[in-house]
């Protein structure tokens, strides 16, 4: 806009410098036109009127001068007005750029939070502290390799009877994609294997998604670390002896029976 309201001041300043020789002119027109006429063969003569009589008129050079000098100007207002509006046009949101969170950001905070609510809610089986951060599609991916969806986390949850089941969860990265955050992070898992106590460590990655009623987890996974040799008998027991390892939800079994 202040770029047209340049455009319009110029344009109009030369208009007017331009009437001035004009209006001096004409004054010096008026004069001369007290002084005896010229002879017809100083003054040009109009083709179009026909009679015994020919009608002389002067050339409005004045006139001509001034629309020579306007026209530049309205040329350069007619080229640069497309570009001011176009500047003025509402471009296209441009894609979010991914944005890693330090170890002291923000970020890393609000996510921790969201973790410790989860773990809380696992150590207490509390089933609405899980609603809160899991989402309807979340797809879980766990050490073994089992795919489950947010009801059998909630589920596995609530009817877990280890009373020294303890899950703890440390966030250490977190990368911002918009309405979309990957959470990277260790964990802590203690619970029975065989009757024995055995204490996990590992990584997780966990994809939370922005909701109207805040961060939810989409997508989760975790690797273990650490090598404990209880826990990892007590992971190929299951393995062979579970018909679910590595079973996607949703998807049948009737081509693997089959064969």
């Amino acid at each position: 806009m202040e770029l047209l309201l340049l455009v319009w001041q110029t344009a109009s300043v030369t208009f007017w410098v331009g009437r001035v020789p004009h209006f001096t002119n004409s004054c010096t027109r008026l004069e001369n036109m007290r002084k005896p006429p010229a002879p017809l063969s100083s003054r040009r003569l109009d083709p179009s009127k026909k009679g015994s009589c020919p009608f002389a008129y002067p050339v409005d050079k004045e006139f001509t001068g001034v629309m020579t000098r306007l026209f530049p100007a309205v040329c350069v207002v007619l080229l640069i007005c497309p570009a001011a509006l176009a500047q003025n046009a509402v471009s296209p949101s441009a894609p979010a750029k991914p944005v890693a969170a330090s170890t002291h950001s923000p970020e890393i905070g609000e996510f921790q939070a969201i973790e410790d609510k989860w773990s809380q809610a696992e150590n207490k089986h509390d089933q609405f502290g899980l609603d809160l951060v899991l989402s309807p599609l979340l797809v879980n991916v766990a050490e073994n390799g089992d795919v489950t969806t947010r009801n059998q986390q909630v589920a596995q949850a609530i009817t877990n009877n280890d009373k020294l089941y303890f899950l703890g969860q440390k966030v250490i990265a977190v990368r911002m994609l918009g309405d979309v955050a990957v959470v990277s992070g260790t964990y802590l898992l203690r619970h029975h294997v065989d009757e024995k106590l055995v204490t996990d460590k590992g990584v997780f990655t966990h994809v939370y998604q922005r909701q109207r009623s805040g961060w939810m987890c989409v997508n989760a996974q975790r690797t273990l670390v650490s090598d404990n040799p209880a826990s990892r008998n007590g992971r190929e027991k299951d393995t062979k002896s579970s018909d679910a390892s590595f079973h996607i939800p949703f998807l049948g079994r009737g081509d693997r029976d089959s064969q």
